[in-house]
C-alpha cells in the first residue's frame, strides 16, 4: 500500500518534533518513522481510514504547537489528528455558518507564533481561525480577480522574526503584516530572466 502512496503525486511532506516524517500524496498518507528502513502507509486516523478521508488527496500537512497534525485535503476541508490520542476533527466549510472555514479544498496550513492556525486556499486566499474560539478572517490576495482566480491560490505560508506573514500565489508574494494591509510583490513570468 505505501508503494501506491509513493507513486502518487508527493503533495507535501512535514519532519514532525519527534523526528517522522510525514507524507501526503493524491493517493493517501504515509509515516516514515524516525529510525526505520523504509515508510509505512497510514491506514486509520481515529475512527476513519485514510481511504475514506483522502477523496482528492492529502495535500498540505504541519503540526502545530500542542504536536497536533493539520491535514488539508482536496475536497474534506481541514483534518486535525492528536496521534497521542488519535482523535480527529474535521473542519467544513458551510456557507451559513461565518464560522466555518471558507473552502473544503485546503491547500495549506499553518501556526503563527500566536498559536493561530491559517489555512490557505486553491483559489481562495487565506482565512485566519483564530484558536479561542473558532472565528475567521478571511483575505483574497487579488480582491479584484475574486475567489476563483488563480492569483488566489495559496501555495505555502511562513512567518518572519516580525510575525508578519508571507504567502506565495500563484503570480504574488503577499506580506501581510501584524497590523495594516498586505503588500504584494508581483512574481516574474516563468522563464524571465532577473537581471
Amino acid at each position: 500500500e505505501v508503494e501506491s502512496i509513493l507513486k502518487g503525486v508527493i503533495w507535501d511532506l512535514k519532519k514532525t518534533s519527534n523526528g517522522d516524517l510525514l507524507i501526503t500524496s493524491t493517493t493517501g498518507l504515509a509515516i516514515w518513522r524516525n529510525g526505520r528502513s523504509k515508510p509505512e502507509a497510514i491506514s486509520k486516523l481515529g475512527p476513519y481510514t485514510t481511504k475514506q478521508l483522502a477523496s482528492t488527496g492529502f495535500q498540505s500537512v504541519t503540526e502545530d504547537s500542542q504536536g497536533r497534525i493539520w491535514l488539508g485535503t482536496g475536497t474534506l476541508g481541514a483534518i486535525r489528528w492528536d496521534r497521542i490520542n488519535d482523535e480527529v476533527i474535521i473542519f467544513r466549510s458551510d456557507q451559513d455558518n461565518e464560522n466555518s472555514i471558507n473552502s473544503d479544498d485546503v491547500h495549506y496550513a499553518f501556526e503563527d507564533s500566536r498559536k493561530n492556525i491559517w489555512f490557505g486556499y486553491h483559489r481562495r486566499g487565506i482565512s485566519l481561525g483564530y484558536s479561542n474560539p473558532w472565528e475567521y478572517e478571511y483575505v483574497l490576495p487579488n480582491e479584484q480577480a475574486g475567489p476563483g482566480d488563480a492569483s488566489n491560490r495559496v501555495y505555502s505560508m511562513v512567518e518572519d522574526n516580525k510575525d508578519n506573514l508571507w504567502y506565495s500565489t500563484t503570480d504574488k508574494l503577499v506580506m501581510q503584516p501584524v497590523n495594516g494591509e498586505p503588500e504584494s510583490y508581483d512574481l516574474p513570468e516563468p522563464g524571465s530572466r532577473l537581471d
